[in-house]
């Protein structure tokens, strides 16, 4: 029995497996790096009528003639199973059309070899009317002027009808576009000395040229690179990145700290064939934390082993084959204390005992709690003249504080982009004022004027 899927109610659904406005062009642009491509130009244009715009996403790789066109035109245009070239970006030949669709209703492909023009045309509204699969192709070339500049062998790709994409922020979209391109391809636009590529490939958008984000900063040198390894046939390599101040300026650092900060991107970093598909995660390995956020595991592995890691259509999405997650199983046991030890170092040197501090750090299970230094003589004083129920209430005040206080938030604020710490937000009389109570309690304890001033100090008392 010949049981055929509705044409309108499947490519609908294909429009919603998950991609992204970046990861739909990211895929994209896989094709045009396995056709050789050198040069990858994407545009984005207004169209003021509909409130969207146009997308043309251009390249110089190898072109296609008509009856190849045709085929890659087809949903599942080649089988996961078939052996792949190794620098072939591809996994179900559904990237060009699943992609496409997510974001525009009609997609039109071009391609020029060997000086033959064929262009194709795949239109959601056509089919919704139809209820066919009814490829369009396309005889007047002089309706895209795209073309024009297709004078070589190449493929042209327009989005129309992006219903999708709000046309009164391109500019954002643009944005949000180099940055994400520049962290996928870093490998092919500026290959780093281990990796070795056929060919660098330049990438455009409206005219902007995307820079390479190396996401494990290798250039400074006080990243710590960690030897690599192989487990089997997947390349592993650690590397713990520098803190804010081994930056050379605080934009370097917010670089690297990648779209939505140095928390979130810590993890593995996954390449397929040198195209990065995943970041930012530890596979549940790990939990996130602060301790461990300067920590980044680049893994390689090859187009052959998608069966192992589940790749999905989009390229978003993998999981680890056995041994390789009991290799890192191992791993994380030690990563938060690299990451660490590496964020330690940017402390400020612990008040000395002698200097009478407001708070003290307690160790205890490889966790550390702040408490309030109680036997401190500004708080000692104060207990002493309060009646025991008025002492037991401040007590639990105290307590309340302690048990409250949000490090975790303050230290994850702290290390964020763009943000510093400021405990010093009160006016000269205000400071003035805890000046004076601090003379005050420490000359009636008998502390010499010199200790005096090294509490005053300690407590950033001093008045500019």
């Amino acid at each position: 029995m010949k049981l055929e899927p509705s044409p309108e109610i499947l490519i609908e659904s294909l429009r919603d497996i998950g991609y992204s406005f970046e990861t739909a062009v990211a895929d994209i642009i896989d094709n045009s790096i396995a056709a050789n491509a050198t040069r990858v130009e994407i545009f984005l244009l207004p169209d003021r009528l509909t409130n969207s715009c146009s997308v043309t996403i251009k390249d110089n790789g190898w072109g296609l003639d008509r009856n190849e066109l045709i085929n890659a035109m087809r949903l599942g245009s080649k089988s996961p199973r078939e052996k792949r070239d190794p620098s072939d970006l591809g996994r179900f030949g559904l990237g060009l059309k699943t992609a496409s669709f997510s974001q525009c209703r009609k997609l039109n492909v071009f391609s020029r070899k060997n000086d033959e023009l064929s262009g194709f045309t795949w239109d959601l509204d056509h089919i919704a009317s139809t209820n066919e699969w009814s490829l369009l192709e396309t005889t007047n070339f002089l309706d895209y002027p795209q073309l024009n500049q297709l004078n070589h062998d190449g493929t042209v790709i327009i989005w129309q009808n992006t219903d999708r994409i709000d046309g009164s922020k391109i500019g954002d979209y643009v944005e949000k576009l180099i940055t994400h391109l520049g962290i996928v391809f870093h490998r092919f636009i500026q290959p780093p000395n281990h990796v070795k590529v056929d060919r660098k490939v330049e990438i455009f958008v409206n005219g902007n040229a995307v820079v390479a984000i190396d996401p494990f900063c290798r250039h400074n040198k006080a990243t710590q690179v960690d030897d690599e390894e192989y487990i089997q046939n997947v390349r592993m390599q650690v590397y713990t990145l520098p803190r804010k101040e081994k930056h050379k300026s605080l934009e370097e650092y917010n670089r690297y700290a990648l779209p939505g900060g140095y928390q979130k991107n810590q993890g593995i970093y996954l390449y397929r064939s040198n195209r990065l598909i995943l970041w930012g995660t530890w596979f549940n390995l790990l939990k996130k934390s602060f301790d461990s956020q300067l920590t980044r595991v680049e893994l390689d592995m090859d187009n052959t082993s998608d069966v192992d890691w589940s790749i999905d259509v989009k390229k978003v999405f993998a999981q680890l084959p056995f041994v390789v997650k009991h290799r890192l199983e191992k791993l994380t046991n030690t990563i938060p204390l690299r990451s660490k030890r590496t964020i330690n170092l940017a402390g400020r040197a612990p008040i000395k005992a002698e200097s009478y501090p407001v708070w003290e750090f307690i160790e205890k299970d490889k966790s550390i709690s702040c408490r309030i230094v109680k036997v401190n003589p500004i708080f000692k004083g104060f207990l002493e003249s309060l009646s025991d129920d008025q002492k037991q209430y401040f007590l639990k005040i105290l307590k309340l504080l302690e048990h409250s206080l949000p490090i975790e938030q303050i230290i994850f604020r702290l290390h964020q982009p763009n943000s510093s710490f400021n405990n010093t937000d009160i006016s000269d009389a205000e400071r003035e004022s805890l000046k004076n109570l601090v003379l005050s309690v420490f000359t009636e304890q008998g502390l010499g004027e010199a200790n005096i001033n090294e509490v005053v100090k300690n407590y950033q008392l001093e008045v500019e």
